[in-house]
């Protein structure tokens, strides 16, 4: 036996999470930590960066965290190249990736039928598709190719900007009908031009033997969608749909269910064709669920200090996360501001010798032990971990570092936000570090997939 959740859920449930996250008042926050980097010793692969005692070493080393500032569905980038050759949409694959295709100007087109030759074999794509070709229209046209597409919606500057990667393109169903952008609102008309129910394409699982000129019968709860066989080696090598006469396609209209019957004048046997149906309320009503998105893009930028919230003179992390409901250090209460330093902080004097980062230094009776994260000036920022372990520092005391440099407490500064509150929601691990400058921007995108 097999068993499989299905895109549905998956849409239904990372739906969930990025309503969440739009929400007023809910706290999801970016956090990045550790600015040392991983050795086999950590013990750190695909099976435990998600453990409890992952998550423990995260907080230990957690520096800053900035709040999550936008979500969207996304899909894997795909860019039409001429000279590749694309499938169509097929609903008995819920993991297909190459069926739709991002133009030259961010357009995004669903492929509804392949282009092929003669003999049936796929056409590679010579002609780029286009809203002007389409008119700009949810209706079915075709191209120089061959190909069959329907015209989805174009990537906003913003959306695009925010999060379009090599890897992913922003996906979503327009649900703002008061949106000012242009993008948006040209969606908002293919969302409502959609056609529930078409018959979008027949797929051929067996071309069977002996076809002459086979006739193609489609009998559901819809109505009006006309395709035509074409035979090569008496087997059926390809399904088009007709033309309307009009300037469109006759896809149908309304179908939840249809079977393909196939008849022939000369005996023609064991073809088997199957309807593939849009989904229910239309291919273009929906892009989430046509382009069968399972992964939710969530982003925040990290800009230089924050004003003063975070380090960012020449630091380091190599772990992002994401922490839902984080809470002022030493107070009962959320935390809601937009960015904050999770690290404590000794304000020091007396300063001799050199102060590296990631340094151990301990007070003069070698009883408290910390780690450097970074000396901004006077002010030392430090963590613990189970290393070093846990104690505090006193006023007033020395304090001598493993280099020899020695410096005297004079203040101490707790952080911002409780490094030991909030669920961890994810944990990236990196390979390399990424470092941080008080003039620059880190835009961190994390992509969740379900399945």
């Amino acid at each position: 036996m097999t068993s499989s959740v299905t895109n549905s859920l998956r849409s239904y449930l990372l739906n969930l999470f990025k309503k969440d996250i739009d929400s007023d008042g809910v706290g999801y926050y970016i956090g990045i930590s550790r600015s040392e980097p991983y050795t086999a010793d950590d013990g750190i692969n695909t099976t435990t960066v998600g453990s409890l005692d992952n998550q423990l070493n995260f907080r230990h080393n957690l520096h800053a965290v900035k709040i999550l500032s936008n979500a969207s569905f996304v899909v894997p980038t795909v860019v039409w190249t001429s000279g590749d050759i694309y499938e169509a949409y097929d609903n008995k694959k819920p993991f297909q990736t190459n069926f739709y295709v991002e133009n030259s100007l961010r357009e995004v087109f669903l492929c509804v039928q392949q282009g092929r030759r003669s003999n049936g074999s796929a056409e590679p794509a010579f002609d780029e598709p286009r809203a002007i070709t389409a008119n700009e229209d949810a209706k079915t046209f075709k191209t120089l190719d061959g190909y069959h597409w329907k015209y989805m919606f174009k990537h906003s500057n913003l959306a695009y900007g925010t999060f379009r990667t090599t890897s992913y393109m922003p996906v979503k169903r327009i649900t703002n009908l008061d949106t000012t952008i242009p993008e948006e609102i040209e969606q908002i008309r293919l969302q409502d031009s959609a056609v529930g129910g078409e018959i979008l394409n027949i797929a051929i699982d067996s071309g069977g033997t002996n076809y002459s000129s086979p006739t193609i019968t489609i009998t559901g709860n819809g109505f009006g969608a006309k395709f035509t066989a074409d035979v090569v080696d008496e087997r059926i090598v390809n399904v088009r749909c007709d033309s309307t006469g009009v300037g469109g396609f006759s896809h149908g209209v309304g179908y939840d269910y249809a079977k393909v019957s196939v008849t022939d004048p000369s005996g023609g046997v064991g073809a088997k064709l199957r309807a593939v149906i849009s989904p229910k309320l239309g291919a273009t009503y929906d892009p989430v669920e046509t382009l069968k998105s399972r992964q939710l893009m969530i982003q925040t930028d990290f800009i230089g200090t924050e004003n003063s919230a975070i380090i960012a003179n020449d630091t380091e992390f190599y772990s992002v996360g994401i922490i839902k409901g984080l809470q002022k250090f030493g107070v009962d209460s959320d935390f809601t501001g937009s960015s904050a330093i999770a690290l404590k902080k000794l304000r020091i004097t007396s300063v001799l010798g050199d102060w590296f980062d990631d340094a151990t230094f301990s007070n003069a009776l070698q009883t408290v032990t910390a780690k450097i994260f970074h000396l901004d000036g006077f002010d030392l920022y430090y963590y613990q971990d189970d290393e070093t372990g846990f104690g505090s520092f006193t006023i007033g005391e020395d304090i001598i570092n493993e280099d020899g440099g020695t410096a005297d407490v004079l203040a101490i500064t707790n952080p911002t936000v409780d490094a030991y509150s909030g669920d961890i929601l994810y944990i990236n691990t990196l390979d390399t570090a990424i470092t941080r400058e008080a003039t620059q921007t880190e835009d961190i995108r994390i992509v969740i997939q379900l399945g």
